[in-house]
């Protein structure tokens, strides 16, 4: 059965440009980030360079729009964003997950 009250969306945040972000900012939403340290980003990317076929930027990166949405989710969503670091979710995945659940109300 699937439950329609939740959403999962994953991708990268320079895909969202162009959308109505009045949209993210309803009363029952809960936004969570998983975020990677940028450096670790940067070191990463030319692993896959092949595979992104643009070079390195804060644009490819999507960092700008990252921290552009975080900001205004900050001002006007209902509920701050969660902020999870991936290294934290790889580490102590159970933990990081608990933690979320609870910041969740679940």
């Amino acid at each position: 059965m699937i439950d329609d009250r939740y959403m999962y969306h994953s991708l990268p945040a320079k895909q969202i440009q162009g959308l109505d972000r009045s949209l993210l900012y309803g009363p029952r939403h809960h936004h969570v980030f998983l975020i990677r340290d940028p450096l670790e980003m940067i070191l990463s990317w030319n692993v896959k360079a092949d595979v992104h076929q643009e070079p390195c930027s804060l644009h490819s990166l999507s960092l700008v729009v990252m921290c552009e949405l975080y900001s205004e989710l900050r001002s006007h969503a209902s509920r701050p964003p969660v902020l999870i670091r991936s290294e934290q979710l790889r580490e102590r995945p159970a933990y990081t997950l608990q933690l979320l659940c609870a910041s969740l109300g679940r």
